[in-house]
């Protein structure tokens, strides 16, 4: 609902047919971009992708998260009140059965709070003003939740949108999911987004 918007797909040095896939698609706001390297880590692809973004508000999609239809529009109606970071909620679902919620606290932003980088848009400036995402070798804590109790530190206005604006599917819980790569469960909840009138609706009931 929100078009305004840049797509940066980031490789971390693939070499499948991804860069393929990403220039067939006629439009002009979405741009491929692969790193010379493998980092190994999302630490590496978002790093790129804030430095390469044209706008101020960035915006997570993980490979393997989904988006609802609103997601953008509900995060910059935060924005816009002058928050430097916003963030929803993502359901979690396992197979085809809801396994949580993310974050795990509803609330005001306190530590350490589980928010999964695809609730999440913040200031491109922010990024800038606290040194960026660090890598897996770099710190002990989970990456994304180091993240954003830097952003609280600096003293970031951080602001909740109560409603669910995204899908995540535990890789945990998916067994051999980093080596097989599989992405049926993504294909059929995308169809359901699309083809089921008030699908975003009825996750927020």
């Amino acid at each position: 609902t929100w078009s305004d918007f840049e797509l940066l797909v980031v490789g971390d040095c693939c070499t499948d047919g991804s860069q393929a896939y990403v220039e067939s698609i006629a439009d002009e706001r979405v741009r491929w971009i692969n790193l010379e390297r493998n980092v190994g880590d999302q630490s590496g692809p978002n790093n790129r992708g804030c430095e390469e973004a044209r706008g101020e508000w960035i915006a997570y999609l993980g490979h393997d998260d989904l988006w609802l239809p609103g997601h953008l529009e509900g995060l910059a109606s935060v924005m816009q009140t002058g928050a430097d970071m916003a963030y929803s909620i993502a359901i979690c679902y396992h197979e085809d059965e809801i396994c949580g919620a993310l974050p795990q606290f509803f609330e005001d932003y306190r530590r350490p709070m589980a928010i999964t980088p695809a609730t999440v848009m913040h200031r491109r400036s922010l990024w800038e003003k606290v040194g960026g995402w660090r890598g897996r070798y770099e710190i002990r804590a989970a990456m994304d939740y180091e993240l954003w109790w830097r952003f609280f530190e600096s003293g970031a206005v951080m602001r909740f949108l109560p409603e669910i604006s995204s899908v995540k599917f535990p890789a945990v819980l998916r067994k051999d999911v980093q080596r097989t790569k599989p992405s049926d469960v993504q294909e059929r909840f995308s169809r359901r987004i699309r083809e089921e009138a008030g699908f975003a609706e009825e996750q927020n009931k």
